[in-house]
């Protein structure tokens, strides 16, 4: 049914409240104006046997009843399973109710107050509303059934998911939301482990084919049918596919997979037919074309091996040569003709021959060629090491052994000079690598002018080292390719030199520069009789950094001594000065030239000669540190701390370091005697007093006011953790020493245990002070048990006061309702004008009535709740609409301050949209101000004439209620800020706000 056709029906409503007069005026006002029958009732208890007997299209209570509220008669129907649409129409404004209200499944929560024909159409509007959508759900909840029905028992496989696009807008995945009985058949996966899942998640091999189509069909709206291959699931699917809504695609689907393999099976059959078909052609051509070539190939292979470098036989499984070319001829001495037909054994020499043929007998035997080396006899005699690779050659059918053909290689002079060799490199490399210094061998091509003439044939281990590189870097290069910048360096022309002259030369210390290098080497260049130029080098870069960092050390330490602020003398073993700087001189008000020559004892003001040579005879055994008073120039005297140390050069001296230690000596007397006033201070003051470690909670001292006020004697306090007397836990203790350490908080209510177990409500006022190096906080504790138990009494009756005049607020405000409501029907019929006009002032008085208790309701919230830290930031952006942009330049400021201050900043833009005509927008501006904080609220608007800027702060200035500013000047002055209008009228209104010391912080 829709909602004209619902309009055009009687709705019967039950109408629960207290007040008979209200329900009266309610139904009237009700079947007035609406197609409504109304039931009335003023208890929740009769309300329910009604709904036992009758069904109502809606149920409007009050909240404030006795015996049962509305939120428990709605509790009490939702429990036994009425889902009638509830409206809780009440005068009770309070969030907390607002929110329990629609938790307990209240469909509308409706505050009275305001014109009555305004608050009833807008009643009447949430009824039919209500009502629509209920009937709504239940046909929602039919189909949803029959979907329900339909979706788990089709046989096709059904899944709705959600696309899911990377930064680009792509499809890069989707979602399962939904699938039925017959998808997990057909995929066999669970709809339990995959709904909420990513594809990618559950099958992470999907191909993008699936999600690149699935996206097109969810971010266009086409639908798209097609056959594809899941690599995934291994199966064929029928799929189709279509979009429920932008971003989502559902998908339903058949598994193919039987049909496809067999249609698949049919092709690979069809084509294994075709293939068999074409090789058999194909062989028989190549069996043509194999016949024309191969006598071709003989023929060929005949020439190949007559007339092949290497030496050439060939044997049959007798041993008997066949085959002898004439490379083979050569070897042996033999002539082919002398040799065809003869056994393999003429060949080797008699006391190797059994050996020999043995060894052919087992290459014979296998099927691979075999490498092997052996003697072989010249008809000369001379005996000759040949290398055989062997090769049998069988029939074609691989079962017998036609023939076998070898190929030699004369490698009789090579393993005689491998015996010279190895021993003659050994010591070179030996040599070569063991030097410690860097050596190079170069091979000089060209006329030797450049860096790219000379190539590396070897470096040894130590010039790789200096090179930082791998030998199969470098071999092969050419020095520039190793050093870029080689020509400019001046080697080369050296190496020009000993090429042409053979004549060693010595290249001196220089330094080499590229991107990579910046060393300093020395070269010694010689020429082998190869014509190869050697360089025999080193690179000294760490000597040459040494050299010059010990020269630069040496004109630091003097620069650093001379110039220091601390006083340098140096003293010989006869106790006179050799040396002092220029900060000695100002301590002692000598100049250098004349402390020169001085004897040490000639400035020590307490010590006598002998006494300052005994001093030195004991430094000369172990360094030494203490204190002197020497005598200034002036007579004057002034403390040192001398640091001397004994060195053994120049016949022996002392190295003395000194401190003028004047001032501190001066301030630590005075500190001493400050400490002792305040010790005298701390111990004999009235308040009580104690000094805490914030670390750990330890009382470190206690006075003996506090153990008069605690019960503990002044050791036993010292012996505690403040963690004994405070009543909060550890961790809150620990978060307050933090604020009074970190945050500088000062001022600190808690409520303490005394040792008889009584606890007392205290002030505490806490400062960091620093003893030893070590902060602590110095606290001062007032007893204020009395103040809390006056304050205690104070709020439980305000609370008592508010209680009743939040009843008789309720009260009065559903009768004036009631009277504005007959006041209306009055109005409607009343003919005589001047009767209508006692009407319209009667009517104004009640509504007038209604504002003034209305605002009872803000007023007496004022003061209730502790004041807290509250950012401006997030005060200026609660607020009920955008008409009027805020820029806000507070960010990181809090205010000390009643948690109704939110109302200040939401009565100020009210303010500024009822009475700022013109305005454009509103700027928030923050300050310092001497040691408070000034907040600027400002708009654009006309502005507050200049004798207005003092009175629209008085209760009932204004346009409209007259106490929108009356109550934020209230709400501020409860933590001690100012409100202020300073604008220009006509340009603006501007609001400065003060905030005191102590009740602003930044972030």
């Amino acid at each position: 049914m829709n909602g004209s056709e619902s309009s055009k029906q009687t709705l019967s409503i039950l109408y629960v409240d207290d007040e008979p007069v209200l329900l009266e005026a309610g139904k009237l006002y009700l079947e007035h104006i609406g197609d409504f029958n109304v039931t009335t009732c003023e208890s929740a208890s009769d309300a329910l046997e009604l709904l036992s007997a009758s069904r109502y299209d809606t149920i409007i209570s009050d909240y404030q009843m006795p015996e049962c509220d509305g939120i428990l008669f709605l509790n009490s129907l939702r429990g036994r399973g009425d889902n009638t649409p509830f409206i809780i129409f009440t005068g009770k404004g309070r969030e907390e109710v607002v929110i329990e209200a629609l938790n307990s499944g209240a469909d509308f929560y409706i505050q009275k107050g305001g014109e009555p024909k305004s608050q009833f159409a807008e009643l009447t509007n949430k009824i039919r509303y209500a009502v629509a959508q209920r009937k709504g759900e239940e046909a929602l909840h039919k189909s949803e059934e029959r979907y329900r029905q339909l979706f788990e028992n089709m046989t096709k496989g059904f899944a709705l998911h959600e696309i899911i696009t990377n930064g680009n807008k792509e499809p890069a995945d989707y979602r399962f939301l939904a699938v039925n009985p017959a998808f997990e058949k057909l995929t066999g996966l669970k709809a339990e482990e995959i709904i909420g899942r990513r594809v990618l998640e559950v099958l992470p091999g999907t191909e993008d084919y699936w999600i690149e189509t699935y996206g097109d069909v969810a971010l266009t709206g086409k639908t798209a049918e097609f056959e594809n291959y899941s690599r995934e699931l291994d199966q064929w699917y029928d799929v189709f596919a279509y979009s429920p809504k932008t971003g989502q695609f559902a998908v339903t689907f058949t598994d193919r997979t039987a049909r496809k393999e067999a249609e698949e099976e049919i092709k690979r059959k069809n084509k294994e037919l075709a293939d068999a078909e074409e090789e058999l052609h194909q062989q028989l051509d190549e069996l043509v074309r194999t016949g024309d070539k191969l006598n071709e190939v003989n023929e060929h292979l005949n020439r190949l091996i007559t007339y092949a470098n290497g030496p050439i036989i060939v044997w049959n499984p007798e041993l008997t040569i066949t085959r002898f070319n004439h490379a083979f001829e050569d070897l042996t001495g033999i002539p082919a003709v002398e040799a065809v037909g003869k056994n393999l054994r003429i060949l080797f020499p008699e006391e190797k021959r059994e050996t020999a043929i043995e060894n052919i007998r087992a290459a014979m035997a296998g099927s691979r060629m075999k490498t092997m080396e052996m003697p072989l006899l010249h008809r000369s005699g001379d005996m000759r090491t040949v290398i055989w690779n062997l090769a049998n050659i069988m029939s074609h059918d691989g079962s017998k052994l036609v023939s076998v053909i070898a190929q030699g290689q004369d490698i009789t002079e090579q393993i005689k000079a491998e015996k010279v060799i190895p021993e003659s490199e050994e010591r070179f490399r030996g040599l070569f690598d063991t030097i410690t210094s860097g050596v190079a061998i170069y091979q000089v091509q060209g006329d030797g002018k450049s860096g790219k003439d000379y190539i590396i044939r070897d470096f040894n281990r130590m010039a790789l080292e200096i090179e930082g590189r791998t030998k199969s870097e470098v071999v092969g290069k050419s020095l520039f390719d190793l050093r870029p910048n080689i020509d400019e360096y001046g080697l080369i022309p050296i190496f020009q030199r000993v090429w042409e002259t053979g004549i060693p030369e010595y290249y001196p210390q220089k330094i080499y520069t590229d991107e990579k290098y910046a060393n300093w080497y020395d070269n010694r260049v010689f020429r082998l009789r190869s014509g190869e130029i050697v360089s025999v080098y080193n690179d000294i870069t760490e000597q040459k950094r040494a050299e010059t960092a010990l020269k630069e050390n040496e004109e630091y330490l003097n620069t650093v001594l001379h110039t220091a602020r601390d006083g340098f003398v140096v003293i010989d073993s006869g106790g006179r000065i050799k040396d002092a700087n220029e900060a000695y001189s100002l301590m002692s008000g000598y100049l250098r030239e004349e402390l020169v020559g001085m004897k040490i004892s000639d400035l020590d003001a307490t010590e006598l000669p002998e006494q300052t040579l005994k001093k030195i005879d004991q430094i000369r055994n172990s360094s030494e540190l203490f204190e002197v008073t020497n005598r200034k120039k002036d007579g004057s005297l002034f403390e040192i701390e001398v640091s001397a140390i004994w060195l053994d050069m120049h016949g022996g001296e002392i190295i003395c370091f000194c401190r003028d230690i004047t001032k501190r000596r001066r301030a630590e007397r005075a500190l001493s005697e400050s400490e002792a006033h305040f010790r005298d201070l701390f111990r004999n003051h009235a308040a009580v007093k104690f000094i805490i470690d914030p670390e750990n909670g330890r009382i470190i001292d206690a006075n003996p006011a506090a153990a008069k006020f605690y019960g503990w004697s002044e050791e036993e306090l010292r012996q505690m953790k403040i963690y004994e007397i405070n009543t909060l836990s550890p961790e809150e203790i620990n978060k307050e020493l933090k604020r009074a350490t970190e945050e500088g908080r000062v001022h600190f209510e808690f409520r303490h245990r005394r040792a008889d177990g009584s606890i007392r409500d205290v002030d505490v006022y806490s400062s960091k002070i620093k003893i030893n190096d070590k902060y602590l906080l110095y606290s001062i504790v007032h007893d204020i048990s009395e103040r809390k138990q006056a304050e205690y009494a104070l709020i439980k009756t305000n609370r008592q006061l508010n209680l009743l005049s939040g009843i008789t607020r309720h009260d009065i405000l559903n009768k004036i309702m009631v009277l504005q409501g007959f006041l209306e029907f009055a109005e409607e019929d009343c003919t005589d004008q001047v009767q209508s006009g006692y009407l319209k002032k009667v009517h104004d008085a009640a509504s007038a009535i209604q504002r003034q208790i209305e605002f009872t309701r803000e007023y007496e919230q004022l003061g209730v709740h502790e004041p807290v830290w509250l950012s401006i930031t997030a005060l200026t952006e609660k607020r009920y609409d955008n008409k009027y942009p805020i820029i806000c330049n507070c960010s990181g400021l809090f205010i000390y301050a009643d948690p109704m201050t939110e109302k200040v900043f939401s009565n100020l833009y009210d303010n500024t949209i009822r009475h700022a005509k013109g305005a454009t927008g509103i700027s928030i501006s923050c300050s310092p101000e001497d040691s408070g904080y000034i907040i600027i609220w400002e708009d654009d608007g006309c502005g507050v004439p200049d004798d207005m800027k003092k009175k629209i702060f008085n209760r009932g200035v204004g346009a409209n209620t007259g106490l929108g500013l009356f109550l934020i000047r209230e709400i501020l002055a409860i933590t001690g800020i100012t409100i202020r209008e300073t604008g220009v009228y006509g340009k603006g209104a501007r609001f400065e706000m003060t905030i005191p010391a102590g009740a602003w912080k930044t972030d």
